[in-house]
């Protein structure tokens, strides 16, 4: 069987894998699907989604964008040929590591990247991306980062992979969750009592406090926190009866104490910044730091998906 593309999003997409799982198939709200470029930690990120594919019983869709905009034919045709030979080389890595998940890799074709990936996580259950952590920020142009601006506009929540971390090779037996209080922390931990609960792991909830060294916390500021903690909860625990939940408070600077709570942590869940404003990079300090630095995943919860709040 040959290579067809969607020439726009809807349209069927055939691979070229001989696996009698692969065929056709068009996106549904349980894909997860993941941005495949010629990175490492590309290669990370597809490994990390197929592992998440098993788990949910969902499509891999892997996605590697094109150019729109290139005026060389012969250099486009060989950038098609290099693009297919990528993606098939990642669905084989996927399948080789998950067998038997369905995975359906799609070559699109885009002015911009970060718009493409926005656009495909419309019908996603999770949107998963490889970071270059050593990259300096500066080399990424004033629009920044492609995954910046993916994490700020997406449809559902995005997992950023910077290395093979906990993905292959060693046990790890908890799900951290950095507790924000508000619409987003609450829709954070909702995520995070989903992975949680789908290994059948601990969810460790960590609260950080400021310090007087950094911006010292008032008292009834913190018992108010606290007491928004304890009504999530309470919710989380009756929609996943039997899972494991421990809380830590901590003080400190955020990103250092969260840092110091990953150990053995299979995934780090917290909420981020969403704007419909197209130009926006807003991502936040915290998020934006531990996307790069943290040892784990880490997942970043803007918004809940439809298939994930049904």
């Amino acid at each position: 069987m040959g290579w067809r593309y969607a020439d726009d999003l809807g349209k069927v997409v055939v691979d070229n894998l001989k696996e009698p799982h692969h065929g056709w198939h068009i996106m549904s709200s349980g894909d997860i699907v993941v941005g495949v470029d010629e990175s490492p930690e590309s290669r990370w990120a597809v490994l990390w989604g197929a592992h998440e594919a098993r788990l949910r019983t969902a499509t891999l869709t892997l996605v590697h964008v094109t150019s729109s905009v290139s005026d060389d034919r012969a250099a486009g045709v060989d950038a098609e040929s290099e693009a297919e030979g990528l993606l098939s080389v990642r669905a084989a890595e996927a399948s080789e590591f998950e067998p038997g998940i369905t995975i359906t890799p799609r070559l699109c074709e885009s002015r911009s990247i970060s718009e493409q990936l926005v656009e495909l996580s419309r019908a996603a259950t999770l949107l998963v991306v490889g970071v270059a952590p050593a990259r300096p920020r500066a080399d990424h142009g004033v629009l920044g980062p492609v995954e910046d601006r993916v994490v700020v506009h997406a449809h559902c929540p995005v997992v950023t992979v910077n290395g093979p971390g906990p993905i292959v090779g060693q046990d790890y037996d908890k799900i951290v969750l950095g507790w924000t209080e508000g619409t987003t922390g609450r829709r954070a931990l909702e995520a995070g009592a989903e992975e949680a609960a789908l290994r059948g792991s601990l969810l460790s909830v960590v609260t950080v406090s400021p310090t007087a060294a950094y911006a010292p916390a008032v008292p009834t500021e913190r018992a108010s926190v606290e007491q928004a903690l304890i009504e999530s909860l309470h919710r989380i625990e009756s929609n996943h009866p039997g899972l494991r939940i421990d809380v830590r408070h901590r003080d400190g600077h955020v990103v250092r104490e969260l840092q110091q709570s990953l150990d053995r942590a299979a995934l780090l869940v917290l909420g981020s910044h969403h704007s419909e404003q197209a130009w926006s990079i807003r991502l936040g300090p915290v998020a934006e730091e531990l996307m790069r630095l943290s040892p784990c995943p880490v997942m970043l919860v803007g918004r809940r998906s439809r298939s994930m709040t049904s």
